[in-house]
């Protein structure tokens, strides 16, 4: 994985959640309410116009993808920080493996707090 989207996984997952939450947004209003919608929701709806078929694909996609992706970095981050939160050498050592694999998934603020404990710990 490049380092820019490894640095910046939360960040664009949550804009490609966003942009899937959007279109998955109008799609519901262009199959549901398309009747009831105020005036300017329909204008932006007639704008959309036939590339609403590209939303129709796109948009549940991006809102799946991202919003695993997102989630997914959520939760590598907190097991980091649980698994990094230890006074024990043993503990350490122990999680090391998973430690190691987490920090390169994450940002380098991650792996720079891993090099570090692994530093106090003495672990070569």
């Amino acid at each position: 994985m490049p380092k820019f989207t490894r640095e910046f996984a939360l960040e664009l997952s949550s804009i490609i959640l966003m942009v899937g939450a959007i279109m998955a947004f109008f799609l519901i209003l262009k199959y549901g309410f398309e009747d009831v919608l105020p005036f300017y929701l329909k204008e932006i709806l007639e704008g959309i116009g036939s590339w609403i078929v590209w939303m129709v694909v796109l948009g549940p996609i991006l809102l799946m993808g991202g919003g695993w992706y997102f989630f997914d970095g959520l939760k590598k981050r907190r097991e980091f920080s649980k698994l990094m939160d230890t006074d024990s050498k043993a503990v350490f050592v122990r999680n090391y493996d998973r430690l190691e694999e987490l920090a390169y998934y994450l940002t380098e603020s991650h792996r720079q707090t891993f090099y570090e404990k692994r530093d106090e710990f003495k672990i070569k």
